[in-house]
């Protein structure tokens, strides 16, 4: 099957059972538009594809070479811990590529995984778009988009940013006097047992 599996009919079939189970939902989950609406997968079929690859080659060496490993070498990158020791990343990449057959089981296990839609937004063609561009939809205005990133602290699209600061402030100003209040009841309690203190 070709790695574009949103293009087969066994794609199309699934995404009508999806919809009729309620998985695809009737509404984008960012925008809340009703129109033209797909399911974007949160991870990738060719990352699911890689991790059955994986799943497949080590249990098949594990019986060749006869040795034990831990589940978390099932769904991590690079070499692994066995029972008889470790497996670098060369030797297992080695193997890999001298069992061909795997990539075909492998593919089976990934298409169906895939095809499940468990782990799915719905959205609409633009903020499909906008995900696949690396962009969230702003939540201030909910119209435009800003690119996701560490830089962006405000989850706000370059128009919405001067809002975003300003509400931000208005916030620090909030919890700042919130907390002086808060000290000057301390500051009262606290001379007050002074003084019951001295009176005793």
């Amino acid at each position: 099957m070709t790695n574009e599996i949103w293009k087969t009919k066994d794609f199309e079939e699934a995404k009508i059972k999806a919809v009729s189970e309620g998985k695809i939902k009737d509404k984008c989950e960012w925008c809340n538009a009703k129109d033209r609406l797909v399911p974007h997968h949160r991870t990738s079929f060719r990352f699911i594809k890689w991790q059955e690859n994986r799943k497949v080659a080590i249990s098949e060496m594990a019986k060749e070479q006869d040795f034990t490993f831990t589940p978390s070498a099932l769904n991590k990158s690079g070499g692994f811990s066995t029972s008889k020791g470790y497996i670098k990343l060369k030797e297992f990449t080695d193997y890999i590529r001298r069992h061909p057959e795997f990539n075909d089981i492998a593919n089976k296990r990934a298409e169906k995984e895939y095809l499940k839609f468990d782990d799915i937004l719905t959205l609409c063609n633009r903020c499909h778009f906008a995900i696949h561009k690396g962009m969230k939809l702003c939540d201030y205005c909910r119209e435009n988009y800003y690119k996701n990133n560490r830089w962006n602290e405000f989850n706000a699209c370059p128009k919405c940013i001067p809002k975003a600061e300003k509400e931000y402030e208005e916030f620090e100003d909030e919890i700042n006097e919130a907390e002086n209040s808060m000290q000057l009841e301390l500051d009262k309690i606290s001379k007050q047992n002074n003084n019951e203190t001295k009176i005793e």
